[in-house]
Order: structure tokens, then sequence, then C-alpha cells
């Protein structure tokens, strides 16, 4: 904290046998603003795999703070390799995820690994519409929406269009309304689907457009015939 540690003894600590030390030398890294030739990001990335749960989210939330995309990647791979009970290791690697997104420009790295297929699979790229959801941005959304063009048996789709229509950009709103039309007929509950849209819609300030109100008005109908 009163950045008397010489690289030599950081580097020491990282590697030390003593747990303590080692989440320790973590907690010192994420004091420190990172230089932009951060020669620490590397080990600490590499803490991700540390077969100490508590080293592993020390090392996630250090990330946070000394954020890189380069290391995207292996927080994706630590939060797929951690057990489901592990609750508190998967919160914190979510939130350093969402940090890192809160820059737009990451979104154009994704979109790059994901056009040459490397870096993210199947699971990885769900990862990150997941933790989108955070991220109240226009990037954010078209990451999302793009998914909806590539993944037609996409999860949560009600949640997910909802942040779209949210957060998307003009350009992308009218396109955020067609897949609303066409996820209608979707397996997901089309009521659902419609009270998150109107929702969306409301938050936003702006008229779903005659076509989907159209089909909202007969599917209420619908509704209302069976009930």
């Amino acid at each position: 904290r009163t950045h008397k540690l010489d690289p030599k003894q950081l580097k020491a600590a990282l590697n030390d046998s003593d747990r303590t030390l080692r989440v320790h030398a973590l907690k010192v890294l994420a004091d420190h603003d990172p230089p932009a030739n951060d020669i620490y990001r590397e080990p600490i990335v590499g803490m991700l795999k540390d077969p100490d749960p508590f080293v592993r989210r020390a090392a996630a939330d250090t990330l946070g703070l000394r954020r890189h995309s380069s290391s995207i990647p292996a927080l994706l791979a630590c939060w797929k390799a951690t057990p489901a009970d592990d609750t508190h290791l998967i919160h914190t690697l979510r939130m350093t995820l969402r940090d890192h997104l809160l820059n737009p420009i990451v979104y154009d790295e994704f979109d790059n690994w994901i056009a040459n297929q490397v870096m993210l699979d199947d699971d990885a790229i769900d990862k990150l519409v997941n933790v989108s959801l955070g991220v109240p941005n226009e990037r954010a959304a078209r990451f999302i929406l793009d998914r909806f063009h590539t993944n037609p048996k996409m999860p949560y789709v009600a949640e997910r269009l909802a942040h779209v229509v949210r957060c998307a950009g003009e350009s992308d709103l009218n396109n955020a309304f067609e897949v609303a039309e066409s996820e209608q007929g979707s397996v997901a509950s089309p009521a659902v689907i419609m009270i998150a849209v109107q929702k969306a819609v409301a938050l936003r300030g702006v008229r779903l457009p005659d076509r989907l109100r159209a089909a909202h008005e007969e599917l209420i109908e619908s509704l209302l015939t069976n009930a």
C-alpha cells in the first residue's frame, strides 16, 4: 500500500506456498494502478487456476481493477470450471467481466474473435450475453441483438430482448422490434415476451411499431378467449 515492495518481492509473494500471502499480494496489486505495460497481468491471470478458491477469487477481483481484454478468455474459463455452489467466486467473476464490458471497444474484439472462431466457444458467448445484461449501453445491446440472429435457441428471451429494446441505439431499435415480432412464435411464452417488451418500450419512452402492437392485441384477444 505504501509502494515499498519491489517487483521481485511481489512476484515471490504471488508464488508463495502460503495461501494467505498469495491472497495478500493480490490485494496489494489491486490497490496499485497498473502501468501500460503491466508485468503482473500474466501472473494474476495464471492464478485463476490456483488450487485454492480464495486465491482464485482474489485474482478475479484484482483483474477487475486491472482491466484488459486479454484477461477475458481466462475469466470465462475460470467461470466454466467453477462448481455451481461456489457462488462467491462466480459472483466475483461476473462482476469483473461486467467491469471489463463497460468499455464498448471490448465488444469489437468479441466480434473479431467470433468471426475468426477463436477464443470464445458457445458457452463463453452465452456467458458474455448474460453479463451484458448488466451493461446499459448501446454496444452491449447490439452484441445481444446479434446473438438472436446466430442462436435460434436463445435462452431467457424475454429478459434479453427487453434489455436490447431499452438500450439499443436508434439504428438498431427497428431490428430489435423485428426480433420481438419473430419471437412471438418461439418456444418461450409469447405473453412473457410481450410484457417484457412493452415494459422496455415504456421505460424508453417510445411507441411500439403498428405491426408489433397489432400482434400484441391479437395475442391478448387469444389469451382472453382461451381463459
